[in-house]
């Protein structure tokens, strides 16, 4: 029996009414089975593409600064001072940018990996602990081509930085959420 087939006694008002509610239980049915969970995905968007942003804008300063020591001034073409500033500040802006990105992916890769990996072992840690290792992992990792040392000052660096957003969600000083 399809909606079509069905009857309902009552008023014209009634009827139109009973078919605008079944009409929406059928929707949210559908709705129901379509439904994929997006908290991974959110989490990325509202995690890379801020940092990415925020990585560029430093990268963009950097830039600003790096070419004001790089480029002489004197006997140059106007034209060509201008290019050279624009292409130092575009290195930089992409260069910071793109580690910036790199690394926050590489961190809720590592996050995702580690929680499904190690579940049991994390239930007894605090969030802070838990973050501390997300981020030294992550850093470690995204720092470890260049050696032990390095790595160790990245991920050291990345965990503190990490422990202490959570840190400061939990005394309700900022409003974003890591874990």
């Amino acid at each position: 029996m399809t909606d079509s087939d069905t009857f309902i006694v009552g008023d014209k008002n009634q009827r139109s009414e009973s078919k605008k509610h079944a009409q929406k239980a059928k929707a949210a049915k559908d709705n129901e089975h379509n439904y994929v969970k997006t908290s991974e995905i959110e989490f990325l968007k509202n995690l890379v593409g801020p940092s990415y942003l925020a990585f560029g804008i430093y990268g963009f300063f950097n830039g600003i600064y790096r070419s004001t020591k790089e480029i002489t001034f004197k006997n140059r073409p106007k034209k060509l001072i201008a290019t050279g500033l624009i292409n130092i500040i575009g290195r930089q802006v992409s260069k910071f940018a793109n580690a910036g990105g790199c690394l926050c992916l590489l961190y809720s890769l590592v996050r995702k990996t580690t929680t499904f990996l190690f579940d049991e072992e994390l239930e007894e840690l605090s969030p802070v602990q838990k973050q501390f290792i997300f981020g030294f992992l992550s850093g470690s990792l995204f720092k470890c081509s260049r050696g032990i040392a390095p790595a160790l000052f990245a991920g050291t660096l990345m965990g503190c930085g990490c422990a202490s957003f959570v840190l400061l969600y939990q005394y309700n000083k900022i409003s974003f959420k890591l874990h």
